[in-house]
């Protein structure tokens, strides 16, 4: 978009804005009625998507492998394959998100998702579920990336950990209802159907159901907010030009692609996401199995399961107090993941009894907590729609190989221990802290190097010229008044 185009809207804006009575709306109710609509939908729609990825695991239990004549390491292919198709469709992904309205795009993957997730249960063989696993990765591929698009659109940077703390954090809800559906259903007759083929069907109806309803509750973007009135959208856009990083363009600019790229910060990302999901494609996909290897029975290992959703719930809740207190998202983040470097070492310990053990593997689950501060940070941190949405490329084709790499780092010749592949959990906490801090560092440089460099009357100048950026598709490198969260 050109600069007198920019300037065009800007006055079009301003001059619509006239004619509204902006004074009698209160930006506490535009932002009560942003939360009531948009952050249960991104709530409901996260524990469906970790609960639909992670029924394989259940299935696992419940005898799948024996009637799908599953041999070798054709299950943890069938982990792995979800993940390629999560990588296949990045760059479709990207291409829609930079094109198509956000509530078409995610509505139309939420209902494709639960469509192919039910389709499990007609699978009998490695081929057709293999199928199955790589296209429900295609469809999954897309809920991350569209809820830190929304999430940037609609909140303040400081009101954002909270809000990605909510949304993200009902991966600790999943856990705990996957695990006391699944087992229920292992002790109820399911008729002609298997365990493990309800076990896809239940959560497949249920997100296809979301996903309709998504299409007509979700906007995509502020200024399409059914539940705003006309004003209440203008406040809702003005609410976030604090933010400085604009409200949504469909146009690519090629200039922001090289700036991503020669951006150090994608480069931290990268090495910080690989890391993570390296543990996150083992208890995905073997979650369950991990527990049954401690010595419990494959019930107990269901019920047991669910407490690691409890522990993650109570790692949220801490994350975010000590969130609150430093007023950082490295410190709460770094903090999630040295507790999961202990429990990871629990695990692996010799000698260690099967229920410390155990409470090392609730521990591990706090890791994914940093993954919040993570997100929190691409949605406040990068100014530039494609400059935006090559960094979640990279997030998303990164987070698929480190979860191909987990999901393959379970042996069969490494049962029912799997010592190799706790011991590459453990070192993939190690290496997702420093590209974390990596990036803090980046932030904490730019910040020091940008004040010293502007006296106080430029910095004033900047911050008068820059007024309306939030209309502008403009990178963080490109506005002097951006200041990088850490």
């Amino acid at each position: 978009m050109s600069d007198s185009s920019v300037d065009e809207k800007v006055s079009s804006e301003h001059r619509s804005n006239d004619a509204l009575d902006l004074e009698s709306v209160d930006p506490a109710v535009v932002l009560r009625k942003i939360d009531l609509v948009l952050i249960p939908m991104m709530m409901i729609s996260n524990l469906l998507q970790f609960w639909d990825k992670s029924t394989i695991s259940y299935a696992n239990l419940m005898g799948i492998k024996v009637d799908a004549h599953l041999t070798g390491q054709q299950f943890s292919w069938l982990g792995s394959l979800f993940y390629f198709g999560y990588l296949a469709w990045q760059l479709p992904a990207a291409y829609l998100l930079q094109r198509l309205p956000i509530r078409w795009h995610l509505s139309v993957a939420i209902v494709a998702w639960g469509v192919i997730l039910a389709c499990h249960a007609a699978c009998h063989d490695f081929a057709s579920l293999a199928v199955c696993r790589f296209l429900l990765g295609v469809a999954e591929s897309v809920n991350i990336p569209a809820f830190t698009l929304i999430t940037g659109m609609y909140y303040k940077r400081e009101e954002q950990t909270a809000r990605v703390s909510l949304w993200f954090g009902t991966v600790g809800v999943s856990q705990i209802l996957g695990g006391a559906v699944a087992w229920k259903l292992l002790q109820t007759d399911t008729g002609a159907l298997n365990h493990w083929q309800t076990q896809f069907i239940i959560p497949g109806v249920i997100t296809i159901a979301f996903g309709f309803l998504c299409f007509f509750i979700v906007p995509s973007s502020p200024s399409e907010a059914w539940f705003l009135t006309k004003a209440e959208r203008v406040v809702a856009m003005q609410r976030i030009s604090t933010n400085k990083t604009g409200t949504v363009s469909y146009t690519f600019e090629k200039y922001q692609l090289f700036e991503a790229l020669k951006d150090p910060r994608l480069y931290c990302l990268a090495l910080a996401i690989l890391t993570a999901g390296i543990p996150n494609g083992g208890v995905s996909s073997f979650g369950a199995v991990i527990v049954k290897g401690f010595g419990f029975s494959s019930l107990d290992s269901l019920l047991l399961g669910m407490s690691t959703g409890g522990s993650e719930i109570v790692a949220v809740a801490a994350g975010y107090l000590i969130a609150r207190i430093t007023k950082t998202r490295i410190v709460p983040g770094l903090s999630m993941i040295a507790v999961a470097i202990v429990g990871a070492a629990m695990m692996i310990g010799d000698g260690v009894p099967r229920n410390a053990q155990f409470a090392g593997y609730c521990l591990v689950f706090w890791w994914p907590v940093a993954v919040i501060y993570l997100l929190s940070w691409m949605s406040s941190m990068i100014s530039g729609q494609t400059k935006r949405i090559v960094f979640y490329i990279v997030y998303q084709v990164f987070y698929a190989a480190g979860n191909i790499i987990g999901s393959n780092i379970f042996r069969d010749s490494d049962a029912p221990k799997y010592i190799g592949a706790k011991t590459g959990m453990l070192i993939g906490f190690v290496f997702n802290g420093a590209g974390l801090a990596l990036i803090a560092f980046c932030h904490w440089r730019w910040n020091n190097r940008r004040d010293s460099l502007l006296t106080d009357s430029e910095k004033q100048q900047a911050e008068k010229e820059e007024a309306h950026v939030e209309y502008m598709n403009k990178t963080d490198m490109e506005v002097k008044s951006f200041r990088w969260p850490y």
